[in-house]
Order: C-alpha cells, then sequence, then structure tokens
C-alpha cells in the first residue's frame, strides 16, 4: 500500500509540488498581513463582512441544528434562505466550515478562500500539464501567477466569485477534450459544479466557453 501511495505521488509530483508550494504561498501571505489564523486580523471587508459572512455563518447554524434551508427569520424582515443559498453559499467548498467549531468561523474563512486559490493553482497547472503535454515543475509558477493574479487580490472577499478561478481550467480543458479526443464528461460535470456553485460568474464562464470552443474548431 505505501509503495503504491509513493508511486502515485512521484507521478504526480508537478500538482503536489504546486499544491504544497501554493499552499505555503497562502499562509505567508496570511502571516505578512497578521490574518487569522495567524493574526488577529479577519478577512472579513466590504460586502463579505455585510453579508456573506454572516450568511455563512447562519448556514452553518442551519446545517448544525437541522433546521433545513427553507425559511430565514434573521435576514431583513424575514425570507427564503434556499434564495441566498443558490447566490452566494452554493459553492461545495463550503461545507469545509462544517470541519469547525462556531468559535472557528473566522478561520474557516481564511481557510475557504486560501484552498480556492490553492486549487485554482493546482487546475491550472493540470490544464496546461495537460493540454501541452508536459510535466516539467518549470510550469509551477505560471500556476502560481494565475491562483494570486489581480482578479484574486481584488476580489478575495467575493467569496462565491472565486470559485470560477478552480473550475475554468478544467471546463477549458473539458472542451479541448470534446473537440480533440470527443470526450464530454470532464466539460459537462465541471461546467455543472461551476453553475450550482455560482450561477453568476457560471454565466461568463459559459459565453467564454462558446467563444473557446469556436476558437478550438477552427484551428484544429
Amino acid at each position: 500500500m505505501k509503495n503504491k501511495i509513493a508511486k502515485k505521488i512521484a507521478n504526480n509530483k508537478l500538482y503536489v509540488l504546486t499544491f504544497i508550494i501554493a499552499f505555503i504561498v497562502i499562509c505567508f501571505l496570511y502571516k505578512l498581513n497578521n490574518t487569522i489564523p495567524f493574526g488577529d486580523n479577519s478577512l472579513l471587508c466590504i460586502d463579505f463582512y455585510h453579508q456573506y459572512g454572516p450568511m455563512l455563518g447562519e448556514l452553518y447554524d442551519r446545517l448544525h441544528s437541522f433546521s433545513g434551508l427553507t425559511y430565514s427569520f434573521t435576514m431583513s424582515m424575514g425570507l427564503p434562505f434556499f434564495r441566498n443559498f443558490l447566490n452566494y453559499l452554493s459553492s461545495p467548498f463550503n461545507i469545509l466550515i462544517m470541519f469547525f467549531p462556531r468559535s472557528g468561523l473566522l478561520t474557516s474563512y481564511s481557510f475557504i478562500i486560501g484552498i480556492k486559490a490553492v486549487f485554482a493553482a493546482c487546475t491550472f497547472i493540470y490544464f496546461i500539464s495537460k493540454k501541452f503535454n508536459n510535466k516539467s515543475l518549470a510550469l509551477i509558477p505560471l500556476g502560481l501567477l494565475y491562483a494570486f493574479q489581480g482578479y484574486f487580490t481584488a476580489y478575495y472577499w467575493n467569496i462565491m466569485w472565486l470559485d470560477g478561478m478552480v473550475f475554468l481550467p478544467l471546463i477549458t480543458l473539458g472542451i479541448e477534450n470534446i473537440v480533440n479526443n470527443h470526450r464530454w464528461k470532464l466539460y459537462t460535470f465541471s461546467l455543472a459544479i461551476m453553475l450550482i456553485a455560482n450561477y453568476f460568474i457560471g454565466y461568463m464562464i459559459c459565453i467564454f466557453s462558446v467563444l473557446y470552443f469556436i476558437k478550438a474548431r477552427c484551428i484544429s
């Protein structure tokens, strides 16, 4: 079993190293800015402070109390909670809040944002390694540049928009698979998860997908 695991890691060392380095980078950034869990500063700002953070807190309470996602009396004068869930809270990464205590919600927010950046680096590296059939470790800086680009810096507080960075490389690779190999599963499942996670960014990616498909067909 150990030999199989070691062989698996060796065969995928590009992705493993990308994950580790990206994780170290985000930890360094948190430490540099005295951000939770390495300091007292939280990532709550702008809409994350006024909307998304409290909504995630209520989602945490509802999942723990099994009270359902139907209606909320704690938001405004009362409104359907599932509407906010589908708009703001349906990212699959949000399930990670359940691994933290109620008192550690701010830490869970830092972890979710950080892990999205880490996965964005990994999915981008996966895309370019497959597209160009190259698993050189020299690709790792490209993954880091993608994950920590200006979009991430500007919109890290818009937590549900970060899923687009994670799934866009997979969706793009899925289009490549359709055009070159007539394989549709990666594209279908990646885009479906993206649309569930956040339809606002999802529909933009749909527009991009059409344009990329046309470009890929013309080149092929």
